[in-house]
């Protein structure tokens, strides 16, 4: 009887232990891990740091007109 009673004090004793370990494990293990992704939207957002584009037209041309011309154009630059 009292081999039993020692036996389930030195399990408990033990799965505390356990649990104390696995959860400073769990808490203090890094897990940050960069993806693809976020490397492709920092290049994009350092690509598009573009502050502005002043067109020039000249006299007489419409606002319709304008718009026409720019939707049709591409506008892409390649700075390298």
């Amino acid at each position: 009887m009292i081999k039993r009673l020692i036996y389930k004090i030195l399990f408990i004793a033990f799965f505390i232990v356990f649990l104390i370990f696995v959860v400073s494990l769990v808490l203090f293990t890094p897990t940050h891990v960069e993806s693809e992704m976020s490397v492709e939207t920092e290049t994009l957002v350092q690509e598009l740091q573009v502050s502005g584009l002043v067109m020039k037209f000249e006299e007489g041309i419409t606002e319709p007109e304008v718009k026409t011309i720019l939707e049709n154009c591409n506008l892409t630059m390649s700075l390298s």
